[in-house]
């Protein structure tokens, strides 16, 4: 029920109870790390905005409305020293799907994959992925010229790949791809992506 429960092994007894549950925004859990006295949470946050009322071009008296939410793939960062008292001290959310996650020593690789959905009318800022870092304190977009793209790629997706260390407050990096990977696999040096190319041929 998006809650994380700190329970003392010997005695069950439990310490502290983390409700990630917002007003406006549903978080679900996907992974948990646990480095030293960090205690990560990694999942997918829908965010519920304003919903988006434009008149129709062909109907002047109609209206047309359309669900405006935002999917992010997002990090919570707790300070747990203090067991029964833990302290959420940082969230990075990288906008789309939630695809991986990957910890290597403190540094953590979160990696989301977002449509590139256009629509009559549709603003650059819709389509172009955004960052979110309470380190930043704002919303930061990705500008095309950081993107980098795929030759020959089918898959009309971002994606984009964030690092940054559980210990510090250093802004996370991010690299932003046209052509979306789908597994993950990673070492110490490298982090590698994967994507399918399906062929179909007419009989």
């Amino acid at each position: 029920n998006n809650m994380v429960h700190i329970i003392k092994a010997d005695t069950l007894e439990v310490l502290y109870e983390i409700n990630i549950e917002k007003e406006d925004e549903r978080f679900s859990i996907s992974e948990i790390y646990l480095n030293k006295d960090k205690l990560i949470l990694i999942g997918t946050s829908h965010l519920n905005l304003e919903p988006i009322v434009k008149s129709s071009e062909d109907e002047k008296n109609s209206l047309i409305a359309r669900v405006n939410y935002v999917s992010s793939a997002k990090a919570i960062v707790y300070d747990i020293e203090d067991k029964k008292e833990p302290k959420n001290i940082r969230e990075v959310a990288l906008e789309g799907r939630y695809i991986d996650s990957r910890m290597i020593g403190e540094n953590l690789y979160l990696i989301s994959r977002k449509s590139a959905f256009y629509y009559d009318n549709t603003e650059d800022y819709t389509i172009l992925p955004n960052i979110q870092d309470t380190v930043l304190g704002e919303i930061k977009s990705i500008d095309c010229t950081d993107i980098a793209y795929f030759e020959g790629t089918k898959n009309n997706s971002f994606m984009m790949v964030g690092s940054f260390n559980v210990n510090n407050d250093e802004e996370v990096f991010v690299e932003t791809f046209f052509g979306a990977g789908e597994l993950v696999y990673a070492n110490e040096k490298n982090l590698y992506l994967t994507h399918s190319n399906y062929l179909y041929e007419n009989e």
